[in-house]
Order: C-alpha cells, then sequence, then structure tokens
C-alpha cells in the first residue's frame, strides 16, 4: 500500500509542482498532494489537528525512506495539543 501512496505522490508532483524535486519543499508538496486527492477525507476532518495527524502519517507513508524528526512533529503536533 506504501508504493501505492508513494508512486501516486512522485507522479502528482512531478506533473503539478514547479520544482519537481520532492524534497525541495516536501511540506509544501504535501499539502498540496493531500488538498487534492483527499479533499474529500480532510472536508471529513472537522478538528485542526487531526487533519495535522493525517498530513504527518501520509508523508511517514509516501516519504518514509527520508522521514526526519521535522516530518515527525506534524504527525505528534495533536497529540502535544490533546495532552494540554
Amino acid at each position: 500500500m506504501a508504493e501505492f501512496f508513494k508512486s501516486l505522490f512522485v507522479s502528482y508532483v512531478k506533473k503539478n509542482s514547479i520544482n519537481k524535486k520532492v524534497h525541495k519543499n516536501i511540506k509544501l508538496n504535501m499539502q498540496n498532494f493531500t488538498n487534492t486527492v483527499f479533499a474529500s477525507v480532510l472536508n471529513k476532518l472537522t478538528i485542526p489537528s487531526y487533519r495535522m495527524d493525517f498530513l504527518g502519517n501520509l508523508t511517514i507513508i509516501v516519504h518514509s525512506h527520508r522521514h526526519s524528526t521535522s516530518l515527525m512533529e506534524l504527525s505528534t503536533s495533536s497529540k502535544e495539543s490533546d495532552d494540554h
């Protein structure tokens, strides 16, 4: 399943992004990809922290070979805010 989403993401970036190198602006590319491909899912996620979790988890799936602490922050942001 991860390979499917990786190839979907890479083809989206190559078709729609000004900068064809995926890693140059991963956060913006992921946001645009998610807003386009998963618009119906995002519309159902009314709580902003859930949207951030979805974006963070999707980033980990499609860009797992390059994930770093900064990408992990996307998926843990709501967990920290839920604790407070």
